[in-house]
């Protein structure tokens, strides 16, 4: 089977693939990857091929904001949301990824639920689609504002207009500790246990354990938010709280980018899988990748949100009991004795062991072909 993994052209938007896009090579299927070539790098050293068409993520944000006058660090609308993933976004790429996807012939597409180039390739050529979540479901009103803004851009490339911005079975991420009150799942949603990020192969853990009588707490914002007065002031707050504070450095930057105490160790950018092991507490922006593999690892969480969904992800995190939800500029010792108090410990764990409990992409790669058979 030739299957097309279609995505955001953003690190957060493909990591959360790559475990079913292994699998689902593992056992033998040709697996394609639809984004824009600015991935190649974190795509070509997996068992996948790079299917390129559209514009880096740079791009969208630019022409998204000249419509909206939105410079990405206010709490998004539905509005916005849906201008810059169905609306632009389909328009910059929506014509290249048809043309790139006709070519590469998919018998079925798997796209993630920001990602309206997926339904778009599937409804023109008259494929199978699934839907892979990132984390919460999606709201009615954004699945209504994405297919109306999607609506016209598809009309330009002469696909009729979508019913629904997801598609198929709902390979649902998220455990119901994090999803919107009242959420109902759809009714061929399809659990999926939520992975970290890794490389293959796979190199050690980076840390051992803390010294005696000290915790330790990890520092992420993900590959997006990692500029130094992003991410030191948060560092700055978190020390001298008795914990060792170690602080993962962004894509093309330095330690020396960042300034920070000698006593902090700084680590170059990791995959996920081998920042967890030996951490007591993960300090993050609330990307849902990050947040759901802190919580895979049963880690309380500080969620320091910038942009995007990551406001709505520190609501969600601290509704659950799971962690703490802190605006920039806000008390970070105050939120990490929070964080840390056994009750939130606690609740973490439960969510662990229902991560834990999930169906994993290799058992669901083997019903795979049942699946879309069944859609």
């Amino acid at each position: 089977m030739r299957i097309l993994l279609s995505t955001v052209p953003a690190h957060g938007h493909l990591f959360p693939l790559l475990p079913l896009g292994r699998a689902l090579a593992a056992r033998g299927h040709q697996v394609g990857v639809l984004t824009s070539g600015a991935l190649a790098p974190a795509v070509d050293n997996e068992p996948l091929e790079l299917v390129a068409a559209g514009p880096a993520m740079d791009a969208v944000f630019a022409e998204s904001a000249r419509r909206s006058g939105d410079d990405g660090t206010t709490v998004p609308t539905f509005a916005m949301v849906a201008t810059l993933f169905a609306d632009v976004r389909v328009g910059l790429a929506g014509a290249e990824s048809l043309r790139a996807a006709r070519e590469w012939r998919p018998d079925v597409v798997v796209h993630e639920a920001t990602d309206l180039i997926g339904p778009l390739v599937a409804a023109a050529l008259d494929v199978p689609l699934l839907t892979h979540a990132l984390g919460p479901g999606h709201p009615p009103e954004l699945l209504k504002a994405f297919a109306e803004a999607a609506a016209p851009r598809w009309a330009e490339l002469g696909v009729d207009a979508p019913v629904e911005a997801v598609g198929g079975r709902y390979l649902d991420i998220c455990p119901p500790a994090l999803q919107f009150p009242g959420w109902l799942p759809p009714a061929d949603r399809v659990p999926l246990r939520p992975e970290p990020h890794t490389v293959l192969p796979s190199g050690p853990p980076v840390f051992d354990s803390p010294a005696p009588g000290r915790g330790r707490v990890l520092v992420t914002f993900g590959t997006h938010f990692t500029a130094p007065e992003i991410v030191s002031p948060v560092v700055r707050g978190l020390t001298g709280q008795g914990f060792e504070v170690a602080v993962t450095v962004g894509l093309g930057r330095s330690a020396a980018d960042y300034g920070l105490p000698e006593e902090v160790r700084l680590v170059p950018f990791t995959p996920m899988a081998r920042l967890l092991s030996h951490v007591d507490v993960m300090v993050t922006h609330g990307g849902a990748g990050s947040v759901l593999s802190g919580l895979s690892r049963g880690l309380p969480l500080v969620v320091v949100p910038q942009a995007a969904d990551q406001f709505v992800q520190a609501e969600l995190a601290a509704a659950g009991g799971v962690g703490v939800a802190v605006r920039p500029g806000e008390d970070l010792a105050d939120a990490l004795e929070r964080a840390t108090d056994p009750a939130v410990r606690e609740r973490a764990r439960s969510v662990a062991a229902e991560i834990a409990a999930l169906p994993d992409a290799a058992a669901l790669a083997e019903s795979f072909p049942a699946l879309v058979e069944a859609r």
